[in-house]
């Protein structure tokens, strides 16, 4: 899987190199706004596009690992709690699992169950 992602970055990024050392002997304006930066080469216009979308991107999934590594490490305790209590208990059932039978819910249109 890796070397798949590392395939298409590589061809990804040589087409947007090509494309930015075609295109840099045109000069454009960049106008954001109310900032003004006059006669910018496309390419270097481009590159910088480029570099930023990939550092922003970079900067979303670190944040979103960092998120999963979190919940992943409370999961982890979770489990080994869990783990805990059924080896305390290997015969019986777990307490305060089955405290209480289960209740019926009505189906609409069908008559109640009779009570035995």
């Amino acid at each position: 899987m890796i070397y798949l992602v590392l395939i298409v970055f590589l061809l990804v990024g040589s087409a947007v190199a090509v494309l930015a050392l075609q295109n840099f002997q045109n000069e454009v304006p960049l106008i954001l706004f109310t900032w003004y930066l006059p006669h910018l080469p496309l390419g270097a216009l481009l590159a910088l596009a480029f570099g930023l979308g990939a550092l922003l991107l970079y900067v979303a999934s670190a944040l979103s690992a960092l998120q999963e590594r979190r919940e992943v490490k409370k999961l982890r305790a979770r489990v080994a709690e869990l783990e805990q209590i059924v080896a305390k208990s290997p015969g019986g059932p777990l307490p305060g699992v089955f405290s209480q039978p289960a209740m019926r819910a009505p189906i609409p249109g069908m008559p109640p169950p009779s009570q035995k």
